[in-house]
Parts: C-alpha cells; structure tokens; sequence
C-alpha cells in the first residue's frame, strides 16, 4: 500500500515537472519572432542603458541640464552603434534647475513634511517663505471663484485631495479588519467625488 502511494506521488511529480518544461520551451517556429525573443532575453542592453538614463543622468524635463545631458548621450550612444543621429531643435524652452525644498509645518505643532518641487516651480531665492495654507472651496459660480482668487496672495493653495489615511493600502488590507478597509475605502470616495467638483467648480 505505502509503495504503491509513493508510485503515485512520484507520477504526480513528474507530470508537473513535465508541464513545467514544456511551459518554459519557445512556443512558435517563427524565425523572427524567435530571434526577437533571444535579443531581448540573452543580449538585453536594457539594463545597462537605463542605469545611465535614469539614475547616472536622472530626469530630463525638457530645458533642463538633464535632458541635454540625456540628448547627447543618446547621440553619442548611437554613434558608437553605427547609427547616424544628430540633435534636433523642437522648441524653445526656457532653463529651470530643480533646487532643494524643504517645507516645515509650524502651527498648530512642528513638523518637517515630505514635499516635491513640480517641474518649473518658481524659486524663491533661498529665502525662507511663510504663509498660511488653504483648501480649495466649493464656488457656486464664477463671481465666487473670482471672489476666492483674490485672496490668495502670500498664501500656499492645496490643490490635492486629502487623504483619509498615510497609511498605503496595502498595509491597510493586510493588517486591518476588512470592515476597517471597506470604511476607509468609502471614506476615500467620498473624498474624491468631493474634490473632483472642487476642480470641476
């Protein structure tokens, strides 16, 4: 009876292991479609010229050190491939440098916040700023919103919806109760549908 079972599972072993191969075998004849795929699996330059694009010369907003930096890597990578390639002028843009930012919150309490410049911010000299922050409001018409712009001299605008929790989802699914998920989920609905007639207003 035991030999008999082990014979089993032995036969249970090798036909997955059979349909495992036969998964990881190329499924067309197609020359071409099979050359493709052996460039791409075994001669991939994929990674080695990302690390260069992304992380060596980083992001290339056009106007930026980074994109010429970028352009004349490209031309000069081409170049060594014995591809012709030369710069072309698309536009005229003026330069923006992303500078260091630092936003702290000082009332009611201290606290350093997480911040991000978006691309062609305006700097401020490397003065330290202060204003107070405000939320978008509901306007019913044009006179209201009118009416709400001209407040905002010296003032930081929030132009993102709140979220209803730091915590990313995620961790929320995987350590919350479920009824806990589905109140913040809807909460989070709530809150989109509100903000999204904010902008629309």
């Amino acid at each position: 009876m035991m030999r008999s079972r082990l014979t089993a599972a032995l036969a249970v072993i090798a036909l997955f292991a059979a349909r495992s191969t036969r998964a990881q075998t190329f499924r067309s004849d197609d020359p071409v479609i099979r050359a493709m795929w052996s460039e791409g699996m075994e001669r991939s330059q994929v990674e080695r010229l990302a690390q260069v694009l992304m992380d060596s010369i980083g992001p290339r907003l056009s106007g930026t050190q980074g994109f010429t930096s970028a352009v004349e890597w490209l031309v000069a990578t081409y170049g060594s491939w014995g591809v012709p390639a030369r710069r072309e002028q698309y536009g005229t843009w003026r330069s923006w440098r992303q500078g260091p930012a630092h936003v702290d919150l000082i009332a009611p309490r201290v606290r350093t916040l997480d911040a991000r410049l978006l691309a062609w911010s305006a700097g401020t000299q490397g003065r330290a700023v202060e204003g107070e922050v405000v939320v978008l409001p509901r306007v019913a018409d044009e006179a209201e919103a009118a009416a709400f712009l001209r407040t905002l001299r010296g003032k930081f605008v929030l132009i993102s919806m709140p979220e209803p929790t730091c915590r990313p989802t995620q961790e929320l699914e995987r350590l919350a109760r479920p009824a806990t998920v589905e109140r913040i989920q809807a909460r989070r609905r709530e809150l989109a549908a509100d903000w999204a007639a904010r902008t629309r207003a």
